[in-house]
Protein backbone atom coordinates (compact mmCIF):
# COMPACT_ATOMS: atom_id res chain seq x y z
CA UNK A 1 0.00 0.00 0.00
CA UNK A 2 1.20 3.31 -0.79
CA UNK A 3 0.08 6.54 1.21
CA UNK A 4 2.28 9.59 1.32
CA UNK A 5 3.25 11.40 4.51
CA UNK A 6 5.57 15.07 3.92
CA UNK A 7 8.26 14.40 5.85
CA UNK A 8 7.59 10.62 7.18
CA UNK A 9 8.90 7.61 5.97
CA UNK A 10 6.85 4.12 6.74
CA UNK A 11 8.16 1.94 9.41
CA UNK A 12 6.48 -1.00 7.64
CA UNK A 13 3.56 -1.61 4.53
CA UNK A 14 2.42 -4.14 2.67
CA UNK A 15 -0.31 -4.63 0.03
CA UNK A 16 -3.02 -3.03 1.87
CA UNK A 17 -1.43 -1.52 5.38
CA UNK A 18 0.99 0.72 6.33
CA UNK A 19 2.33 1.86 9.72
CA UNK A 20 4.44 4.83 10.95
CA UNK A 21 6.77 5.01 13.89
CA UNK A 22 5.84 8.30 14.42
CA UNK A 23 4.04 10.97 16.98
CA UNK A 24 0.52 10.81 16.18
CA UNK A 25 0.19 15.00 16.29
CA UNK A 26 3.15 15.40 13.86
CA UNK A 27 1.93 13.17 11.57
CA UNK A 28 -1.92 13.93 11.41
CA UNK A 29 -0.86 17.74 10.76
CA UNK A 30 0.94 16.82 7.77
CA UNK A 31 -1.35 14.07 6.15
CA UNK A 32 -3.24 15.00 3.35
CA UNK A 33 -6.70 16.41 4.32
CA UNK A 34 -9.73 14.49 3.75
CA UNK A 35 -7.98 11.40 2.74
CA UNK A 36 -9.39 8.94 5.12
CA UNK A 37 -12.81 7.16 5.35
CA UNK A 38 -13.49 5.92 8.72
CA UNK A 39 -11.27 6.47 11.88
CA UNK A 40 -10.92 4.08 14.83
CA UNK A 41 -9.08 5.37 17.78
CA UNK A 42 -8.51 4.07 21.45
CA UNK A 43 -6.41 7.22 22.53
CA UNK A 44 -4.57 7.34 26.09
CA UNK A 45 -7.32 6.02 28.99
CA UNK A 46 -4.38 8.53 31.64
CA UNK A 47 -5.42 5.66 34.39
CA UNK A 48 -1.84 5.02 35.32
CA UNK A 49 -1.80 6.52 38.86
CA UNK A 50 0.34 4.46 40.71
CA UNK A 51 -2.97 2.04 41.92
CA UNK A 52 -3.50 -1.54 41.40
CA UNK A 53 -5.84 -3.99 39.27
CA UNK A 54 -6.60 -7.99 38.46
CA UNK A 55 -4.68 -9.53 36.01
CA UNK A 56 -4.83 -13.25 36.20
CA UNK A 57 -6.12 -13.80 39.46
CA UNK A 58 -2.80 -11.42 40.87
CA UNK A 59 -2.85 -8.07 41.73
CA UNK A 60 -0.95 -5.62 39.33
CA UNK A 61 0.02 -2.21 38.49
CA UNK A 62 -1.93 -0.24 36.78
CA UNK A 63 1.02 1.69 35.15
CA UNK A 64 0.93 1.57 31.49
CA UNK A 65 3.80 3.56 31.04
CA UNK A 66 4.85 7.27 30.51
CA UNK A 67 2.16 7.69 27.42
CA UNK A 68 -0.46 6.88 29.81
CA UNK A 69 0.31 9.92 32.39
CA UNK A 70 -1.12 13.69 32.58
CA UNK A 71 -1.16 16.43 35.29
CA UNK A 72 -4.20 17.33 35.08
CA UNK A 73 -7.94 17.36 33.59
CA UNK A 74 -7.20 20.46 31.53
CA UNK A 75 -4.30 18.87 29.61
CA UNK A 76 -6.30 15.77 29.47
CA UNK A 77 -8.96 17.77 27.75
CA UNK A 78 -6.69 19.74 25.57
CA UNK A 79 -5.13 16.73 24.21
CA UNK A 80 -8.17 15.15 23.25
CA UNK A 81 -9.24 18.14 21.68
CA UNK A 82 -5.75 18.17 19.88
CA UNK A 83 -5.68 14.63 18.23
CA UNK A 84 -9.76 15.25 17.52
CA UNK A 85 -8.75 18.45 15.32
CA UNK A 86 -6.43 16.92 13.75
CA UNK A 87 -8.12 13.93 12.63
CA UNK A 88 -11.35 16.09 11.85
CA UNK A 89 -8.81 17.26 9.21
CA UNK A 90 -7.56 14.24 7.96
CA UNK A 91 -11.47 12.58 7.32
CA UNK A 92 -13.57 12.82 4.17
CA UNK A 93 -16.56 14.59 4.44
CA UNK A 94 -18.85 11.52 4.89
CA UNK A 95 -16.43 9.74 7.00
CA UNK A 96 -16.88 8.53 9.87
CA UNK A 97 -15.17 8.54 13.70
CA UNK A 98 -14.97 5.67 16.37
CA UNK A 99 -13.40 6.34 20.02
CA UNK A 100 -13.16 3.94 22.81
CA UNK A 101 -12.59 5.18 26.45
CA UNK A 102 -13.35 4.29 29.88
CA UNK A 103 -14.45 6.77 32.81
CA UNK A 104 -11.31 8.20 32.82
CA UNK A 105 -11.56 9.50 29.29
CA UNK A 106 -14.79 8.89 27.68
CA UNK A 107 -16.65 11.84 28.99
CA UNK A 108 -13.45 14.77 27.77
CA UNK A 109 -13.75 12.84 24.50
CA UNK A 110 -17.28 13.01 24.23
CA UNK A 111 -17.56 17.14 24.56
CA UNK A 112 -14.24 17.22 22.88
CA UNK A 113 -15.72 15.35 19.51
CA UNK A 114 -18.77 18.39 19.73
CA UNK A 115 -16.49 21.22 20.49
CA UNK A 116 -14.45 20.39 17.50
CA UNK A 117 -17.71 20.37 14.99
CA UNK A 118 -18.58 16.35 15.29
CA UNK A 119 -21.74 14.95 15.62
CA UNK A 120 -22.41 12.35 17.59
CA UNK A 121 -24.66 9.34 16.08
CA UNK A 122 -24.34 6.40 18.76
CA UNK A 123 -22.66 5.82 22.45
CA UNK A 124 -22.19 1.85 21.89
CA UNK A 125 -21.62 0.67 25.68
CA UNK A 126 -19.33 -2.93 25.29
CA UNK A 127 -20.40 -5.01 28.23
CA UNK A 128 -17.26 -7.42 28.80
CA UNK A 129 -18.89 -11.28 30.04
CA UNK A 130 -15.10 -11.62 31.92
CA UNK A 131 -14.27 -8.65 33.29
CA UNK A 132 -11.70 -8.73 36.03
CA UNK A 133 -12.89 -8.31 39.75
CA UNK A 134 -12.39 -5.40 41.44
CA UNK A 135 -9.96 -5.81 44.55
CA UNK A 136 -10.50 -2.91 46.77
CA UNK A 137 -14.85 -4.26 47.23
CA UNK A 138 -15.56 -0.44 47.07
CA UNK A 139 -17.08 0.15 44.01
CA UNK A 140 -18.90 -1.73 41.56
CA UNK A 141 -16.69 -4.17 39.02
CA UNK A 142 -16.01 -2.15 36.20
CA UNK A 143 -17.22 -4.31 33.67
CA UNK A 144 -17.61 -1.67 30.78
CA UNK A 145 -16.10 0.53 27.97
CA UNK A 146 -17.72 3.35 26.05
CA UNK A 147 -17.30 3.39 22.38
CA UNK A 148 -18.42 6.63 20.53
CA UNK A 149 -19.24 6.62 17.02
CA UNK A 150 -19.89 10.40 15.42
CA UNK A 151 -19.80 12.30 11.95
CA UNK A 152 -19.06 15.94 11.01
CA UNK A 153 -21.43 18.37 12.08
CA UNK A 154 -22.39 19.43 8.42
CA UNK A 155 -25.60 19.20 7.06
CA UNK A 156 -24.32 17.77 3.65
CA UNK A 157 -22.42 14.81 5.22
CA UNK A 158 -23.92 11.69 4.53
CA UNK A 159 -22.61 9.12 6.65
CA UNK A 160 -22.24 4.97 5.81
CA UNK A 161 -24.37 2.49 7.84
CA UNK A 162 -24.64 -0.91 6.69
CA UNK A 163 -27.77 -1.59 8.57
CA UNK A 164 -28.89 -4.45 6.46
CA UNK A 165 -25.97 -6.56 7.36
CA UNK A 166 -26.16 -5.39 11.38
CA UNK A 167 -29.67 -6.65 11.69
CA UNK A 168 -28.54 -9.80 9.71
CA UNK A 169 -26.04 -10.54 11.83
CA UNK A 170 -28.41 -9.52 15.19
CA UNK A 171 -30.48 -12.96 13.58
CA UNK A 172 -33.39 -10.29 11.67
CA UNK A 173 -33.17 -7.72 14.29
CA UNK A 174 -32.38 -4.01 14.70
CA UNK A 175 -29.01 -4.14 16.24
CA UNK A 176 -29.00 -2.36 19.65
CA UNK A 177 -26.31 -0.28 21.41
CA UNK A 178 -25.34 -2.34 23.85
CA UNK A 179 -22.86 -4.98 23.04
CA UNK A 180 -22.02 -7.93 24.84
CA UNK A 181 -18.72 -10.36 24.88
CA UNK A 182 -15.67 -11.16 26.34
CA UNK A 183 -12.32 -9.94 26.45
CA UNK A 184 -9.22 -10.59 24.37
CA UNK A 185 -8.43 -13.95 23.78
CA UNK A 186 -4.77 -15.51 24.66
CA UNK A 187 -4.95 -16.54 20.98
CA UNK A 188 -4.86 -12.74 19.69
CA UNK A 189 -1.42 -11.81 21.80
CA UNK A 190 0.39 -14.79 20.03
CA UNK A 191 2.95 -11.94 18.82
CA UNK A 192 2.94 -9.77 21.81
CA UNK A 193 0.53 -7.88 23.83
CA UNK A 194 -0.84 -4.09 24.46
CA UNK A 195 -2.05 -3.03 27.63
CA UNK A 196 -5.32 -1.85 26.41
CA UNK A 197 -5.82 -4.28 23.08
CA UNK A 198 -9.29 -4.49 22.06
CA UNK A 199 -10.58 -7.62 20.63
CA UNK A 200 -10.60 -8.75 17.12
CA UNK A 201 -15.01 -9.44 17.00
CA UNK A 202 -15.32 -5.76 18.49
CA UNK A 203 -13.43 -4.43 15.21
CA UNK A 204 -14.29 -6.19 12.43
CA UNK A 205 -18.23 -5.27 13.74
CA UNK A 206 -17.35 -1.71 13.64
CA UNK A 207 -15.22 -1.80 10.63
CA UNK A 208 -18.62 -3.58 9.03
CA UNK A 209 -20.85 -1.03 10.00
CA UNK A 210 -18.96 2.17 8.52
CA UNK A 211 -16.90 1.17 5.85
CA UNK A 212 -17.02 -0.63 2.53
CA UNK A 213 -14.33 -3.03 0.97
CA UNK A 214 -11.62 -1.26 -0.23
CA UNK A 215 -12.20 2.08 2.27
CA UNK A 216 -8.95 3.74 4.45
CA UNK A 217 -9.28 3.13 7.73
CA UNK A 218 -6.70 5.27 9.95
CA UNK A 219 -5.75 4.03 13.57
CA UNK A 220 -3.84 7.02 15.58
CA UNK A 221 -3.17 4.93 18.70
CA UNK A 222 -2.51 1.57 16.76
CA UNK A 223 -1.29 -0.34 19.50
CA UNK A 224 -1.30 -3.79 18.38
CA UNK A 225 -3.01 -3.07 15.35
CA UNK A 226 -5.85 -5.23 16.07
CA UNK A 227 -7.67 -2.30 13.82
CA UNK A 228 -5.02 -3.46 11.14
CA UNK A 229 -5.87 -7.36 11.26
CA UNK A 230 -9.84 -6.49 10.74
CA UNK A 231 -8.96 -4.40 7.82
CA UNK A 232 -6.93 -7.02 6.46
CA UNK A 233 -9.21 -9.97 6.66
CA UNK A 234 -11.77 -7.62 5.81
CA UNK A 235 -10.54 -5.74 2.92
CA UNK A 236 -9.66 -2.68 3.78
CA UNK A 237 -6.86 -0.55 3.81
CA UNK A 238 -5.12 0.42 7.02
CA UNK A 239 -2.71 3.07 8.20
CA UNK A 240 -1.72 2.86 11.60
CA UNK A 241 0.84 5.36 14.06
CA UNK A 242 2.32 4.81 17.20
CA UNK A 243 5.02 6.40 18.70
CA UNK A 244 6.19 3.52 20.91
CA UNK A 245 8.67 0.87 18.77
CA UNK A 246 7.83 -1.89 21.10
CA UNK A 247 4.17 -1.58 19.63
CA UNK A 248 5.43 -0.57 16.47
CA UNK A 249 6.81 -3.74 16.10
CA UNK A 250 4.03 -5.90 17.71
CA UNK A 251 2.07 -4.36 15.00
CA UNK A 252 4.55 -5.11 12.27
CA UNK A 253 4.60 -8.34 13.35
CA UNK A 254 0.74 -9.57 13.85
CA UNK A 255 -0.16 -7.79 9.97
CA UNK A 256 3.02 -10.12 8.55
CA UNK A 257 0.92 -12.90 10.36
CA UNK A 258 -2.34 -12.25 9.47
CA UNK A 259 -3.52 -14.18 6.11
CA UNK A 260 -5.55 -11.40 4.24
CA UNK A 261 -8.92 -12.52 2.72
CA UNK A 262 -8.71 -10.73 -0.70
CA UNK A 263 -10.85 -11.39 -3.46
CA UNK A 264 -9.30 -10.68 -6.80
CA UNK A 265 -10.01 -8.22 -9.53
CA UNK A 266 -10.62 -9.01 -12.76
CA UNK A 267 -10.74 -6.97 -16.43
CA UNK A 268 -12.63 -8.64 -19.26
CA UNK A 269 -11.83 -6.76 -22.83
CA UNK A 270 -12.30 -7.80 -25.80
CA UNK A 271 -14.47 -6.17 -29.26
CA UNK A 272 -18.06 -5.37 -29.65
CA UNK A 273 -19.73 -9.04 -29.47
CA UNK A 274 -17.75 -10.90 -28.20
CA UNK A 275 -19.50 -11.83 -25.27
CA UNK A 276 -18.43 -9.54 -22.51
CA UNK A 277 -20.99 -8.63 -20.64
CA UNK A 278 -23.20 -11.53 -20.83
CA UNK A 279 -20.47 -14.15 -19.85
CA UNK A 280 -18.94 -11.29 -16.98
CA UNK A 281 -22.06 -10.93 -15.54
CA UNK A 282 -22.78 -14.89 -15.15
CA UNK A 283 -19.07 -15.12 -13.79
CA UNK A 284 -19.12 -12.24 -11.58
CA UNK A 285 -22.65 -13.88 -9.71
CA UNK A 286 -20.87 -17.65 -9.51
CA UNK A 287 -17.99 -16.08 -7.80
CA UNK A 288 -20.06 -13.83 -5.93
CA UNK A 289 -18.37 -11.01 -6.93
CA UNK A 290 -19.51 -7.61 -8.35
CA UNK A 291 -19.93 -6.44 -11.89
CA UNK A 292 -18.79 -3.37 -12.55
CA UNK A 293 -21.82 -2.08 -15.12
CA UNK A 294 -19.90 0.53 -16.29
CA UNK A 295 -23.09 1.84 -18.37
CA UNK A 296 -24.90 1.75 -15.38
CA UNK A 297 -21.92 4.06 -13.52
CA UNK A 298 -22.69 6.86 -16.08
CA UNK A 299 -26.66 6.53 -16.10
CA UNK A 300 -26.03 7.26 -12.41
CA UNK A 301 -24.54 10.54 -13.24
CA UNK A 302 -27.19 10.99 -15.36
CA UNK A 303 -29.27 10.75 -12.76
CA UNK A 304 -28.01 13.27 -10.18
CA UNK A 305 -27.47 15.64 -12.99
CA UNK A 306 -31.60 15.43 -13.53
CA UNK A 307 -31.89 15.92 -9.78
CA UNK A 308 -30.73 19.56 -9.97
CA UNK A 309 -33.82 20.91 -12.19
CA UNK A 310 -31.69 23.40 -13.87
CA UNK A 311 -31.42 23.20 -17.76
CA UNK A 312 -28.66 20.97 -18.77
CA UNK A 313 -25.93 22.10 -20.05
CA UNK A 314 -22.18 21.02 -20.23
CA UNK A 315 -21.36 23.36 -17.16
CA UNK A 316 -24.12 21.69 -14.98
CA UNK A 317 -22.92 18.40 -15.87
CA UNK A 318 -19.13 18.93 -15.09
CA UNK A 319 -20.12 20.41 -11.61
CA UNK A 320 -22.48 18.20 -10.38
CA UNK A 321 -19.53 15.26 -11.29
CA UNK A 322 -16.93 17.04 -9.35
CA UNK A 323 -18.51 15.78 -5.59
CA UNK A 324 -20.35 12.57 -7.56
CA UNK A 325 -20.05 9.31 -5.38
CA UNK A 326 -21.11 6.17 -7.38
CA UNK A 327 -20.49 2.53 -5.91
CA UNK A 328 -21.83 -0.16 -6.66
CA UNK A 329 -22.18 -3.64 -4.86
CA UNK A 330 -23.31 -7.22 -4.92
CA UNK A 331 -26.51 -7.57 -2.42
CA UNK A 332 -28.53 -10.52 -2.13
CA UNK A 333 -27.48 -11.96 -5.77
CA UNK A 334 -27.60 -8.72 -7.53
CA UNK A 335 -25.41 -5.47 -8.00
CA UNK A 336 -26.79 -2.68 -6.68
CA UNK A 337 -26.47 1.13 -7.48
CA UNK A 338 -25.46 3.77 -5.21
CA UNK A 339 -25.12 7.45 -5.21
CA UNK A 340 -23.86 9.44 -2.37
CA UNK A 341 -24.81 6.69 -0.25
CA UNK A 342 -28.65 6.56 -1.73
CA UNK A 343 -29.64 3.35 -3.75
CA UNK A 344 -30.90 4.18 -7.04
CA UNK A 345 -30.70 0.94 -8.63
CA UNK A 346 -33.85 0.83 -10.49
CA UNK A 347 -34.27 5.07 -10.52
CA UNK A 348 -31.26 4.86 -13.16
CA UNK A 349 -33.32 2.77 -15.95
CA UNK A 350 -36.14 5.49 -16.40
CA UNK A 351 -36.93 7.39 -19.76
CA UNK A 352 -35.51 10.77 -18.90
CA UNK A 353 -31.92 9.29 -17.68
CA UNK A 354 -31.78 7.20 -21.06
CA UNK A 355 -32.50 10.73 -22.93
CA UNK A 356 -29.36 12.46 -21.31
CA UNK A 357 -27.01 9.75 -20.53
CA UNK A 358 -25.22 10.24 -24.01
CA UNK A 359 -24.64 13.81 -23.39
CA UNK A 360 -23.38 13.06 -19.88
CA UNK A 361 -20.95 10.55 -21.08
CA UNK A 362 -18.73 12.52 -23.82
CA UNK A 363 -17.92 14.64 -21.56
CA UNK A 364 -13.77 14.49 -20.67
CA UNK A 365 -14.36 15.25 -17.09
CA UNK A 366 -17.51 12.94 -15.99
CA UNK A 367 -15.45 9.70 -17.85
CA UNK A 368 -12.14 10.85 -15.57
CA UNK A 369 -14.23 10.89 -12.65
CA UNK A 370 -16.02 7.90 -13.30
CA UNK A 371 -12.68 6.25 -14.09
CA UNK A 372 -11.66 7.38 -10.83
CA UNK A 373 -14.45 5.68 -8.94
CA UNK A 374 -13.76 2.17 -10.89
CA UNK A 375 -10.97 2.60 -9.62
CA UNK A 376 -11.55 2.78 -6.09
CA UNK A 377 -14.66 0.13 -6.31
CA UNK A 378 -12.06 -1.88 -7.50
CA UNK A 379 -9.51 -1.46 -5.23
CA UNK A 380 -12.02 -3.94 -2.75
CA UNK A 381 -11.29 -6.84 -4.56
CA UNK A 382 -13.87 -9.21 -5.37
CA UNK A 383 -15.20 -7.36 -8.23
CA UNK A 384 -15.44 -8.09 -12.51
CA UNK A 385 -15.60 -5.39 -14.79
CA UNK A 386 -15.58 -5.58 -18.88
CA UNK A 387 -15.31 -2.91 -21.44
CA UNK A 388 -12.84 -2.74 -24.02
CA UNK A 389 -9.86 -0.60 -22.25
CA UNK A 390 -10.23 -2.34 -18.73
CA UNK A 391 -6.83 -4.07 -18.46
CA UNK A 392 -5.08 -1.72 -20.43
CA UNK A 393 -5.97 2.11 -18.85
CA UNK A 394 -8.64 1.64 -16.03
CA UNK A 395 -7.15 -1.23 -13.73
CA UNK A 396 -3.75 -2.03 -15.17
CA UNK A 397 -2.62 -4.06 -12.07
CA UNK A 398 -6.01 -6.36 -11.98
CA UNK A 399 -5.54 -10.07 -10.72
CA UNK A 400 -6.73 -11.68 -13.72
CA UNK A 401 -6.66 -10.08 -17.10
CA UNK A 402 -8.73 -11.31 -19.87
CA UNK A 403 -9.06 -10.80 -23.88
CA UNK A 404 -11.89 -11.85 -25.21
CA UNK A 405 -12.63 -12.26 -28.57
CA UNK A 406 -14.07 -13.94 -31.54
CA UNK A 407 -14.24 -14.17 -35.73
CA UNK A 408 -15.89 -11.48 -37.12
CA UNK A 409 -18.58 -13.92 -38.75
CA UNK A 410 -19.10 -15.17 -35.13
CA UNK A 411 -20.10 -11.81 -33.92
CA UNK A 412 -22.11 -11.04 -36.63
CA UNK A 413 -24.42 -13.76 -36.47
CA UNK A 414 -24.71 -13.15 -33.09
CA UNK A 415 -25.84 -9.66 -33.39
CA UNK A 416 -28.12 -10.99 -36.62
CA UNK A 417 -29.96 -13.23 -34.06
CA UNK A 418 -30.04 -11.19 -30.95
CA UNK A 419 -31.64 -8.26 -33.48
CA UNK A 420 -34.38 -10.94 -35.31
CA UNK A 421 -35.19 -12.23 -31.62
CA UNK A 422 -36.25 -8.79 -31.28
CA UNK A 423 -38.66 -8.52 -33.79
CA UNK A 424 -36.36 -7.21 -36.61
CA UNK A 425 -37.44 -8.44 -40.35
CA UNK A 426 -35.30 -6.41 -42.69
CA UNK A 427 -32.05 -7.52 -41.37
CA UNK A 428 -28.30 -7.73 -43.92
CA UNK A 429 -25.66 -10.04 -42.68
CA UNK A 430 -23.30 -8.20 -44.45
CA UNK A 431 -24.14 -4.50 -43.53
CA UNK A 432 -24.30 -5.87 -39.90
CA UNK A 433 -20.50 -7.44 -39.96
CA UNK A 434 -19.16 -4.15 -42.04
CA UNK A 435 -20.80 -2.29 -39.24
CA UNK A 436 -18.77 -4.65 -36.45
CA UNK A 437 -15.86 -3.98 -38.67
CA UNK A 438 -15.69 -0.78 -38.63
CA UNK A 439 -16.50 -0.55 -34.85
CA UNK A 440 -13.38 -2.87 -34.70
CA UNK A 441 -11.32 -0.27 -36.57
CA UNK A 442 -12.81 2.90 -34.82
CA UNK A 443 -11.88 1.19 -31.63
CA UNK A 444 -8.70 0.43 -32.10
CA UNK A 445 -7.17 3.28 -33.72
CA UNK A 446 -9.32 6.07 -31.06
CA UNK A 447 -6.63 8.51 -29.54
CA UNK A 448 -7.55 7.92 -25.89
CA UNK A 449 -7.49 4.73 -24.61
CA UNK A 450 -7.61 1.97 -27.82
CA UNK A 451 -8.88 -1.39 -27.72
CA UNK A 452 -5.42 -3.03 -27.93
CA UNK A 453 -4.81 -6.78 -25.57
CA UNK A 454 -2.94 -6.15 -22.60
CA UNK A 455 0.55 -7.86 -22.88
CA UNK A 456 0.14 -10.00 -19.89
CA UNK A 457 -3.86 -10.48 -20.55
CA UNK A 458 -4.63 -14.43 -21.45
CA UNK A 459 -6.27 -15.04 -25.00
CA UNK A 460 -10.15 -16.67 -24.64
CA UNK A 461 -11.40 -16.73 -28.58
CA UNK A 462 -15.05 -17.70 -27.67
CA UNK A 463 -16.19 -18.69 -31.29
CA UNK A 464 -17.82 -21.93 -31.37
CA UNK A 465 -18.31 -22.17 -28.22
CA UNK A 466 -21.47 -21.47 -25.46
CA UNK A 467 -21.94 -19.15 -23.16
CA UNK A 468 -21.64 -21.83 -20.18
CA UNK A 469 -18.29 -23.18 -21.60
CA UNK A 470 -16.88 -19.68 -21.90
CA UNK A 471 -18.32 -18.62 -18.11
CA UNK A 472 -16.37 -22.05 -17.10
CA UNK A 473 -13.28 -20.50 -18.58
CA UNK A 474 -13.20 -17.67 -16.61
CA UNK A 475 -13.70 -19.12 -13.75
CA UNK A 476 -11.30 -21.38 -14.09
CA UNK A 477 -8.57 -18.23 -14.54
CA UNK A 478 -9.77 -16.54 -11.45
CA UNK A 479 -8.75 -19.60 -9.37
Amino acid sequence: MTFEVESFEPYFSDENSILFLADTFELLDKMPGESVDMIFADPPYFLSNDGISCSGGKAVSVNKGDWDKINSTEAKHNFNRQWIRLAKKVLKPNGTIWISGTLHNIYSVGMALEQEGFKILNNITWQKTNPPPNLSCRYFTHSTETILWARKNLKSAKHYFNYELMKELNDGKQMKDVWTGSLTSANEKTFGKHPTQKPLYLLKRIILASTREGDIVLDPFCGSATTGAACKLLNRKFIGVDNNLEFINLSKRRLENVKMNRKKIVAIDGPAGAGKSTTAKIAAEKLGYTYIDTGAMYRAAAWKVLQKNKPINENLIIETAKDIDVDLQYVDGVTKVFVDGQEITSEIRTPEVSHIVPEVAKIGFVREKLTELQRKMAARGGVLMDGRDIATHVLPNADVKIFLTASIDERAKRRFDELKSKGYTTLNFDEIKNEIALRDKQDMEREIAPLIQAEDATLLDTTGKSIDEVVNEILNLCK
